[in-house]
């Protein structure tokens, strides 16, 4: 069963988190980031994600950003 990945914005970041850049996100999910932090957050589907990211990761963009998925 495919998941829902969720961002939201944080002033801090986990020690225990990966942090990824923008940049360096796969292509997929590069192109529904934005989207999810408009109006700081929003849902894609994880196989937007092409597993770029996992649970608990950071990602920062305009601001930092976690991922959760439900």
């Amino acid at each position: 069963m495919e998941r829902d990945v969720h961002v939201r914005k944080v002033e801090t970041v986990p020690e225990e988190a990966s942090v990824f850049h923008y940049d360096e996100l796969d292509e997929g999910f590069k192109q529904a980031f934005p989207s999810l932090v408009e109006g700081n957050g929003g849902t894609v589907h994880e196989s937007a994600t092409d597993g770029s990211v996992s649970e608990g990761d950071c990602v920062k963009f305009t601001d930092y950003y976690c991922i959760t998925r439900s």
